[in-house]
């Protein structure tokens, strides 16, 4: 089937949408039965594995926080340029609670978010750059225990829309 792809304990699926931006439920059907829901985003910002380089920005990955470790990935911003940063796990179905920090290339921390109700658990934060250069966002699960699942989406960039809470659907 083109458009699918398996390995050893994952799915991978390409979805065109024909319908709006938005957060909608998902669920995979085989001979053997259905699965349970789970929400996908469908938006125009381009989303890759977290292990891969950033090209630039708007952009978004994703991954996983699994226990005490702690995600990482850098992005190289110059000096006054304003990023936001949304951290999609809770709703979309994870079970950690979500921790990010931002450093400058001096290893200052810039910014930094802690689950928000208004976001069901998740955290979001902006910042202008305030020098060019590589700057490293980590995330982490705030209580360092191992919620499973523990898939995120972080969407970075100048993004104007970025500061509304979008809900999760609800199946």
């Amino acid at each position: 089937d083109r458009g699918v792809s398996f390995e050893p304990g994952r799915l991978g699926v390409e979805i065109r949408a024909t319908g709006g931006p938005g957060w909608y439920p998902l669920w995979v059907v085989s001979d053997a039965g259905g699965s349970a829901a789970t929400i996908i985003v469908v938006d125009e910002v381009v989303t890759v594995p977290i292990e891969q380089a950033i090209e630039g920005l708007p952009i978004a990955v994703h991954g996983e926080v699994r226990g005490d470790r702690i995600s990482q990935l850098q992005v190289s911003l110059p000096a006054g340029e304003r990023v936001f940063l949304d951290l999609q796990a809770r709703r979309l179905g994870a079970a950690w609670q979500p921790v990010m920090r931002v450093f400058d290339p001096q290893e200052r921390q810039v910014a930094g978010a802690r689950p928000d109700p208004k976001r069901e658990g998740d955290c979001a934060t902006e910042f202008v750059a305030p020098r060019s250069g590589v700057y490293r966002i980590e995330l982490q699960d705030q209580l360092r225990r191992g919620a499973n699942p523990a898939f995120f989406r972080l969407v970075i960039g100048d993004l104007r829309s970025g500061t509304a809470v979008h809900p999760a659907a609800r199946s």
